[in-house]
């Protein structure tokens, strides 16, 4: 599962916050089955640990905006 940068922009800074937590909680349950190697697609963690940098990125624009103003 991708997420678009454009779905993520338009998700209140409530939502973002609680997608971060659940992509968190699903990288490391990611990781520890490629230590139990029970993952197949290793290809995931990388996507997971990208999508967690867009949605750090994005409310990090967001908050850089509000101090701005």
């Amino acid at each position: 599962m991708s997420i678009k940068i454009a779905d993520l922009r338009t998700k209140t800074d409530k939502e973002l916050t609680t997608l971060l937590e659940d992509m968190r909680a699903k990288l490391a349950a990611a990781t520890m089955d490629m230590r139990a190697k029970q993952l197949k697609n290793v290809k995931q963690i990388a996507a997971k640990k990208r999508e967690i940098a867009q949605i750090l990125t994005l409310q990090n624009e967001r908050q850089m905006e509000a101090d701005n103003e």
